[in-house]
């Protein structure tokens, strides 16, 4: 998976960078490593709100807000 990570990032693609480190802080909570989930559900929060926090969408007329990762999990 830090592969699959790391090819998003080399092209620059930060949804699919969110969605990769996402599905591996779901598959680190599963597995029962707390510590590891929370890191990547760390840098999910920072990498998000760095991107996509200021972007408006006008067809909705609302922003868009990350939430908590752990509600998504």
């Amino acid at each position: 998976m830090v592969v699959v990570t790391a090819v998003y990032k080399r092209i620059e693609d930060v949804a699919g960078q969110c969605d990769a480190l996402f599905k591996k802080a779901t598959i680190a909570r599963l597995r029962g490593d707390e510590d590891l989930a929370e890191d990547w559900a760390r840098r999910y929060c920072e990498l998000y709100e760095s991107h996509f926090s200021a972007l408006d969408d006008e067809e909705l007329g609302t922003r868009v807000s990350s939430g908590s990762i752990g509600d998504k999990i």
